[in-house]
């Protein structure tokens, strides 16, 4: 059952139904090949379909409309599509939605390219001819807690920055092990008289 480019991925009269409490996960998929696309359907579907929503596109220019009526969780995205290929194709998607975490759908021997893109901002990459429904699963939770993660850290470092940088006191960050300086506000040059790049990455010798 298809309607406007999505579709259920526990489209199935056999598959349990979704208990009302229990949030579905939102998989937005970029795949141009349509029997790709069907088989991550499939493989939603038998590991645990009740829990997935899955919206399909075959270009990746129809993702920034798509995502304004979509609440896209996770997206899974083929490198080799016909207007973009490779590492252009995460950058270009990542331009679009930075905050959604992305999982790479790679060709049978894509674990270079896939590795790289991990290296540029993607959460995990699957080979299409090795993955199964239960790989793919755990795959979109991880992808959803390592992105979260990432964000509250994110914006935890930048709280601290702002408060940091209000107050008069120096604040100088050391790691516990190197003794390495991590951080230093800029109340540190007024009283130290030591520039901020100056301080950072040096060693503290007692």
């Amino acid at each position: 059952r298809a309607n406007s480019g999505r579709f259920l991925a526990n489209d199935c009269e056999t598959t349990p139904k979704v208990a009302m409490n229990e949030k579905r996960t939102n998989v937005l998929l970029i795949e141009d090949n349509p029997g790709d696309a069907r088989l991550i359907q499939e493989l939603l579907k038998e590991a645990d379909g009740g829990r997935f929503e899955l919206a399909h596109l075959p270009r990746l220019a129809e993702l920034e409309s798509q995502l304004r009526s979509f609440h896209a969780d996770v997206l899974l995205l083929d490198l080799g599509l016909p207007e973009s290929q490779g590492l252009e194709t995460l950058m270009q998607a990542k331009a679009v939605a930075p905050l959604l975490p992305i999982i790479i759908l790679t060709g049978l021997f894509g674990d270079e390219l896939g590795s790289e893109a991990i290296a540029n901002g993607a959460q995990d990459y699957l080979s299409k001819g090795r993955v199964d429904g239960p790989l793919l699963v755990r795959a979109v939770q991880y992808a959803i807690e390592r992105k979260r993660a990432e964000e509250a850290l994110r914006e935890s470092e930048e709280q601290y920055r702002t408060v940091s940088e209000s107050v008069n006191d120096a604040i100088i960050v050391i790691d516990q092990n190197s003794r390495i300086i991590l951080f230093a506000n800029d109340s540190v040059e007024k009283i130290f008289g030591y520039s901020v790049s100056e301080l950072l990455g040096k060693e503290i010798t007692i």
